[in-house]
């Protein structure tokens, strides 16, 4: 049996289609008034599918088509083009190379999956031992890579997957946790910096300090951190902070141009999510952090995006839920997993989604990894 035929054979259906257009309809979202926002009595959504037998998935990736792909981790690690209504792929193994795919994106001609790798520098300091490390063997302030062939990577494919078209990696990040990509074929990475630093008075300490990024990259030579044929760009940074235009541990991010360039990405330890204008602008940027429909704060995010109109769906990981925010982000009206799923189930630790409209109707999937799940939600009209 071919590891795809094992891999169907391992994928139990859970899907139950909500036919009734008034199931679950009483509910209303309160109408509520908090310092900058208002939470109207506005649509909700209602769950119609559950997939379940989904181990070990990490990431979902919607785009117009439409096209739905998953990733999920394993030795190797695989990504899926599944149809948008049954937990089934459509093809065996077209994505080839992968190791730790973590996070997927897009550009109009391409998919970009961020393979995590299997020996990243971060991990080299998990060891029990990790004090006794020669940290004078260190490039700068950095540690050297043990073996390139196993670090993280970024890597281009058709807009199908069918071929590989290109794969890089920035040696000054030692992990890395989410990607986005523009209509121009750019790529953003939020990633981590990690220094470590020598005890003056006894050689023997060590201490681990990390620098948190979000950095651009485009195809071109040039940086000798960044290896595969593409360079980083210079003009564009989210440094660590806690102010527009800075992160303190960026996670999951999506580019949009709906209601301007912009970068949204999940900032999970500022417990908000940003968009932030890639111009620079601050008249097109805000941060997310209260919603308002349960006055309830963002504790942890770990994932944001963006549908057509520019409304923008957080990961709120902390909270185990998905909220929506309005375009202009004054309004936090609905959230997205009100309802519980086929199995009478909350979500119990979401950590990506990914949305799209159909037809003028809006979906959201939602991934759910300590249960193997991806449950798909709709906007009722």
């Amino acid at each position: 049996m071919s590891r795809f035929s094992r891999f169907l054979a391992a994928l139990v259906l859970v899907a139950v289609l909500i036919v009734h257009a008034g199931c679950g309809s009483s509910f209303k979202l309160p109408t509520e008034q908090t310092a900058n926002r208002v939470a109207p009595a506005d649509k909700s959504y209602q769950m119609i599918a559950t997939w379940a037998g989904l181990p070990g998935v990490t990431d979902v990736l919607l785009i117009p088509g439409p096209q739905l792909y998953l990733a999920f981790r394993g030795n190797p690690g695989h990504v899926y083009e599944f149809s948008t209504t049954q937990p089934f792929p459509l093809a065996t193994d077209r994505f080839q190379g992968l190791k730790n795919p973590a996070k997927l994106a897009a550009s109009p001609s391409s998919v970009f999956v961020l393979d995590q790798g299997d020996t990243a520098a971060a991990r080299a300091f998990r060891d029990p031992n990790w004090y006794e490390l020669d940290c004078g063997a260190m490039q700068g302030m950095n540690r050297p890579i043990v073996d390139l062939s196993q670090y993280w990577y970024v890597r281009e494919y058709d807009i199908k997957g069918r071929t590989q078209k290109s794969a890089f990696t920035d040696t000054v990040f030692a992990w890395v946790n989410g990607i986005a990509a523009d209509r121009d074929g750019k790529v953003y990475v939020s990633g981590v910096i990690q220094h470590c630093f020598v005890d003056p008075f006894d050689a023997r300490l060590r201490t681990l300090d990390n620098e948190y990024r979000i950095y651009r990259y485009m195809p071109g030579n040039g940086d000798r951190f960044v290896i595969g044929g593409w360079k980083r760009d210079t003009s564009f940074a989210v440094i660590e902070g806690s102010g527009i235009g800075s992160t303190h541990d960026p996670r999951g991010m999506a580019w949009s141009a709906a209601t301007g360039s912009a970068l949204f990405f999940a900032d999970f330890g500022n417990n908000e999510a940003q968009k932030y204008d890639v111009f620079g602008s601050l008249n097109n940027s805000f941060k997310l952090d209260v919603c308002d429909a349960d006055t309830l704060a963002l504790v942890q995010p770990t994932d944001v995006d963006v549908d057509g109109e520019g409304n923008v769906y957080v990961v709120d990981a902390g909270n185990r839920r998905v909220v929506r925010y309005t375009a202009n982000g004054d309004t936090c009206s609905q959230r997205v997993d009100i309802e519980a799923n086929s199995l009478g189930q909350h979500l119990t630790g979401p950590t990506a989604a990914a949305t799209l409209d159909f037809n003028g109707t809006n979906y959201v999937y939602v991934v759910d990894p300590p249960v193997g799940q991806v449950v798909l939600f709709r906007r009722r009209t």
